[in-house]
């Protein structure tokens, strides 16, 4: 049932964090960080087709959105969503 709970939330936040796309600095920090979390709370539950979401989720964040936001972050913040 766990298993079940987790790969719903799953889904629902990855589909929230698509339709989202950034207005600011700060909403784009908040949905990247969303991203990161959920991978780091949940990635043994992620079968390959979540993966291969999150993986184009993440080229989005590290890419386009990065070149939207990049002058406004800081050196710490660039550091953090490059890794």
């Amino acid at each position: 049932m766990k298993t079940v709970l987790v790969k719903i939330c799953t889904i629902v936040s990855l589909a929230a964090l698509c339709c989202c796309v950034p207005t600011s600095k700060e909403s784009y920090l908040e949905q990247f960080n969303g991203i990161y979390n959920e991978v780091t709370n949940c990635y043994e539950e992620f079968s390959s087709d979540d993966w291969l979401k999150i993986d184009k989720q993440v080229e989005l964040y590290s890419g386009e959105y990065f070149e939207k936001f990049k002058d406004e972050l800081t050196t710490q913040e660039k550091i953090k969503v490059k890794k």
